[in-house]
């Protein structure tokens, strides 16, 4: 499996019942999780996923592990309604690239301050991170490039070789996980992060992680059942509540 075709696998559905709710958020439909009864949590982060979007149960139930780690998080539907089927995709010539014209970037960067100023205004949020998949990755890292959070985590990031230009306006941490099947970031590419990293004047806050075997989109539609797609997983989750703990808490 190869290009957008590897990109757009949706992969394993987990079990588990989310357990968050559904409101508004900067004009947004958005999925938010809230940390246990009794957090004093004041960091928040932003969930931008894949293009199967913010329904999917996987998405939500990500979502309720990081509030679980003691973050407020918003998971929005920057699709509007219509992210991306399945079906949707096999039919007789669609196109995945225009598809995505729909949601430009200035729409998605909008609205996504948008739900961060909220998040600070009316959910005692401080400080904010983002974490991005796939197509999301792309945008945490355009919200990092404008500092419009303090962190972002970006995992198997889709769009990125079309994209390189935003290695260049990286501006505050980041941490890439990557792994060695994954079209969308090829080993050059992960080599020239990796190279863009150590020449940031902050790199000893910046990280690439490398994950062996697994392929584009492990981390959030990975098989749950396969022993080594769970532990590269889980992981990947904990080396990004960590460092959201480690970047946000110092930037509280």
């Amino acid at each position: 499996m190869s290009g957008f075709e590897q990109c757009c696998d949706p992969g394993t559905v987990w079990q588990g019942t989310p357990s968050g709710k559904e409101i508004k958020l900067g004009g947004l439909d958005t999925y938010l999780a809230e940390p246990p009864a009794g957090s004093t949590a004041k960091s928040g982060i932003l969930f931008l996923t894949d293009v199967y979007g913010w329904k999917v149960k996987n998405a939500r139930l990500f979502t309720d592990r990081l509030a679980k780690a003691g973050f407020v998080v918003a998971c929005p539907d920057f699709f509007h309604g219509g992210a991306l089927s399945l079906e949707r995709m096999h039919d007789k010539g669609f196109s995945l690239p225009e598809w995505l014209k729909q949601f430009p970037h200035e729409q998605v960067l909008s609205q996504s301050e948008s739900i961060i100023a909220e998040l600070k205004s009316s959910h005692g949020v401080q400080s904010i991170g983002a974490i991005g998949f796939c197509w999301g990755g792309l945008y945490a890292l355009k919200l990092n490039a404008s500092s419009a959070v303090k962190a972002s985590v970006v995992n198997h990031c889709s769009l990125l070789p079309y994209n390189k230009e935003v290695l260049d306006q990286i501006a505050q941490p980041v941490l890439f996980q990557c792994s060695d099947n994954d079209s969308q970031v090829p080993a050059e590419l992960r080599h020239e992060i990796e190279q863009k990293l150590s020449q940031l004047p902050f790199n000893k806050h910046t990280l690439l992680k490398f994950y062996p075997g697994q392929e584009h989109g492990w981390t959030l539609r990975g098989d749950d059942k396969d022993p080594s797609v769970q532990w590269a997983a889980e992981e990947a989750f904990e080396a990004g509540a960590f460092f959201f703990r480690t970047h946000l808490s110092a930037s509280s």
